[in-house]
C-alpha cells in the first residue's frame, strides 16, 4: 500500500473569463479581492473584460468559488476553464 506522502494532491487551477456591467470595474476587484481562492484579477481585451486567477483545494471549493463569483455585482456573464496541466518557464 502507497504511504501517505505518495498521495500528492496539487491544488485546482482555473481561469475564469468574466463580462462587466459598465463602469462596475473597480467594485469587482474590491469585492473579489475578499474571496479566498482568488490569485489576481486582469484586465483583458477581447471578448471578456477580465480573467480571474483562482487557486483551490479540490473541485467543491472550486464549485463553492464560483457561486461567489458568480453573486458579485457587475458581474453580468462567466465563462470558467479548469487547468488541467501547467508548464512552468524561467
Amino acid at each position: 500500500m502507497p504511504s501517505r506522502q505518495e498521495f500528492h494532491m496539487e491544488k485546482i487551477r482555473a481561469h475564469c473569463l468574466v463580462k462587466l456591467a459598465p463602469q462596475k470595474l473597480e467594485t469587482v476587484v474590491e469585492e473579489i479581492q475578499q474571496i479566498p481562492g482568488i490569485q489576481n484579477y486582469s484586465v483583458i481585451t477581447g471578448d471578456y473584460d477580465g480573467v480571474i486567477d483562482i487557486e483551490v483545494d479540490s473541485m467543491s471549493d472550486l464549485y463553492e468559488l464560483y457561486k461567489k463569483i458568480e453573486k458579485v455585482d457587475g458581474i453580468v456573464d462567466t465563462n470558467t476553464h479548469v487547468v488541467m496541466k501547467r508548464f512552468e518557464f524561467q
